[in-house]
């Protein structure tokens, strides 16, 4: 039967395309750098040094500590080589499973953990920011919780563009920070004159959704992967791979190298 050998070529990228993937991410760098500096100056337009200005770049602050501890993109790294190792010995079936255990059940904790911080937001805004006064401080309290369910979209969608990149397909992980770079300097041009900050805020909550969520939702129906949604923190598969993660997430123990 060809279909072992059919799998084993969807796992790995040719190496004629190595060249042409390794192109592709660069190139996506480079113009999300490109983009980084046009948001820069859209945000010194509209916002310029004004305390609204100090209010939006501190709005992201406590949505960075909840990316912190949920590892940044550690657990999409960690998640290539066990899916593909899953999709060798164990089949597709049962790949298509993990993927949508770990998608169901990373996307919950990212949703109680943000819910959490939307909720304890204003003491902790009140007390990061305690040096603010009070128009500015409300408006990052304001801002923080229109960009921190931004975290959601970026944990899901992680996942996601692991899978994809084990079935060998890289364009949404180069398209992800283009659209999300993308969505914050459209909405500092559509709303910046009339909401200010709010619609910089608001552009990046849609960047999120679009760019590192929905393109590579798209995507995965596109390569006809039908994974369901899956809450099960204690299935046996899902325990292995945060095992396997946990390398990535925790750092080592600082010790004495020459021991």
């Amino acid at each position: 039967m060809s279909d072992g050998g059919e799998r084993s070529g969807a796992r790995r990228p040719r190496a004629g395309r190595i060249p042409a993937i390794a192109a592709l991410l660069a190139g996506s760098v480079l113009l999300s750098r490109v983009l980084g500096q046009v948001r820069e100056m859209v945000l010194a337009g509209y916002l310029g040094t004004s305390p609204e200005a100090d209010a939006y770049r501190a709005a992201f602050q406590i949505p960075d500590i909840l990316n912190h501890f949920l590892a940044g993109g550690a657990f999409s790294v960690a998640f290539v080589p066990f899916y593909t190792h899953v999709r060798e010995t164990r089949g597709e079936a049962v790949a298509l499973r993990l993927l949508g255990t770990v998608l169901g059940t990373l996307t919950a904790i990212a949703v109680v953990a943000t819910a959490a911080l939307w909720m304890g937001a204003e003491p902790l805004v009140g007390w990061l920011f305690r040096g603010f006064a009070d128009e500015p401080r409300e408006l990052t309290l304001r801002l923080t919780r229109i960009v921190l369910p931004a975290q959601i979209f970026f944990v899901a969608g992680g996942v996601l563009r692991a899978a994809l990149m084990a079935h060998d397909r890289f364009a949404t992980q180069a398209l992800a920070p283009l659209a999300y770079n993308a969505g914050i300097i459209a909405g500092g041009v559509l709303f910046g004159a009339t909401l200010g900050a709010e619609g910089f805020a608001w552009g990046a909550l849609a960047g999120a959704v679009v760019g590192p969520f929905l393109l590579p939702l798209l995507d995965v129906r596109r390569a006809g992967l039908r994974m369901g949604f899956r809450i099960a923190p204690f299935d046996r598969d899902f325990l292995a791979y945060l095992w396997r993660a946990a390398p990535l997430i925790v750092p080592p123990v600082p010790g004495d190298a020459t021991k």
